[in-house]
């Protein structure tokens, strides 16, 4: 899992970084491109990096202001924005019409439609999304701080480096030379619904009861008193006044503090507008990635707002003149970050080690685990292994059956690579 987010992060910020070398050095709009390109491959790695995503797009306008180079320097003539837009505008109409006549019938097949949100949830924010998008750069170009056919006709080739790079990949399974599920364009236009099930007891009636956000609340209530509940695993936390305090959640906190503190420095003591917008901006993604992450439990996923995080603090530093101060700041992150790893090593030692269950589910004689496997993995989790994985297994996946294990296990038996891959095995 955590090489996943470590590959999508990489992948994101290689794609950023080719917006940046577009508005800064003036290249060619094919940056943006190959930077779609990017986008997608950080997406196929691990689809939670779409919220990342989301908040540096909403970065990219800022950059031709930050740069200056709001006067376009590739000029766009109506017949090519016209058609760039025209077309752009076609897929949204497609996608519109597979989310309301075929997508729900698709995805029942991977995702629990009783746990996991209403369907229609990623179709209603994606078109929030582009109104909000569009009025942003409305307002943008209308204070003259961008182009707005310059930004558009660029997010337009983002779009369209992420679609051919879901071609691409179907073309090759096509033609054999790699295994390219259908599922996984069904999770690219469905993210929020493909991730839902990790927050299903939020939306479960029987959790919450009558579905209110009176109710909702209630249930979050008590989490204070009783939370020692959700660390089974007192390692990765801290006691503070008898409430136990994950560590990364402490980290958390002692990251949006700082930069807390650098937003208000730009802001009232520099007072750098450009500087200051592109620091709030940040500010608010950190913010609601932390939330978004906290309902889902989601343990290793600091990785995806430490960009912004770091971004911050680039921004911040750039208008210092002290070297001093600038070396006092960074020793700082680095001894923070230093800490936070030498907290957390056993967790992360343990996911970039661990050994695969499928030996002991299939429960075949010349495949077997460590000596005390379980014991040794449960030292280094946040939650303990279940007892029962196979029963486990199917609560949440209905095709994962016994039939489906007996299947599954004779098959791996015969070819040990499958047993990373469900999507090689022959169920009928």
């Amino acid at each position: 899992m955590v090489r996943n987010e470590i590959v999508s992060v990489l992948f994101c910020l290689l794609g950023f970084n080719l917006l940046i070398r577009y508005v800064k050095h003036k290249k060619s709009k094919v940056y943006c491109f190959f930077s779609g390109i990017f986008f997608c491959l950080a997406l196929l790695a691990k689809i939670q990096v779409i919220f990342l995503l989301f908040f540096l797009i909403i970065l990219f306008p800022l950059l031709f202001y930050f740069f200056e180079t709001h006067k376009s320097h590739f000029a766009l003539n109506n017949y090519n924005f016209k058609t760039l837009t025209t077309l752009f505008s076609s897929i949204l109409i497609g996608y519109f019409v597979f989310e309301v006549f075929f997508g729900f019938s698709i995805l029942s097949n991977y995702v629990d439609k009783v746990i996991s949100l209403p369907h229609y949830i990623d179709l209603i924010l994606f078109l929030t999304f582009i109104i909000f998008y569009f009025l942003y750069l409305c307002f943008l170009s209308r204070n003259e701080k961008i182009n707005i056919r310059e930004v558009l006709s660029a997010n337009y080739l983002i779009l369209f480096g992420i679609i051919f790079c879901s071609i691409f990949f179907i073309f090759l399974d096509l033609i054999g030379l790699i295994r390219f599920h259908e599922i996984n364009i069904f999770f690219l236009t469905n993210p929020i619904h493909s991730m839902s099930w990790h927050t299903w007891k939020i939306f479960d009636l029987d959790y919450t009861g009558e579905f209110s956000f009176k109710n909702l609340m209630e249930k979050f209530g008590p989490l204070l008193s009783m939370n020692y509940k959700l660390w089974i695993n007192k390692s990765f936390t801290f006691e503070i006044a008898g409430i136990l305090i994950g560590i990364q959640d402490f980290f958390r906190f002692i990251y949006i503090f700082i930069c807390s503190i650098l937003l208000l420095f730009v802001l009232f003591i520099k007072k750098n507008k450009k500087i200051t917008s592109m620091i709030f901006i940040l500010f608010i993604g950190i913010l609601i990635l932390i939330i978004s992450f906290g309902v889902r439990n989601s343990v290793g996923y600091n990785i995806y707002f430490y960009p912004l995080y770091l971004i911050i603090i680039a921004l911040a530093t750039n208008l210092i003149e002290s070297k001093k101060f600038i070396l006092a700041v960074f020793s700082i992150i680095f001894i923070l970050s230093s800490t936070e790893l030498y907290l957390m090593r056993d967790f992360y030692g343990g996911m970039f080690a661990r050994e695969n269950r499928i030996y002991h589910i299939c429960g075949i004689d010349h495949w077997k685990n460590s000596e005390n496997y379980i014991k040794k993995m449960n030292e280094k989790r946040f939650v303990g292994l279940v007892g029962k994985p196979k029963s486990f297994i199917n609560t949440y996946v209905n095709i994962m059956d016994a039939k489906f294990f007996k299947t599954y296990c004779a098959q791996i038996e015969k070819k040990v690579s499958w047993k990373t891959n469900f999507f090689n095995i022959i169920l009928n």
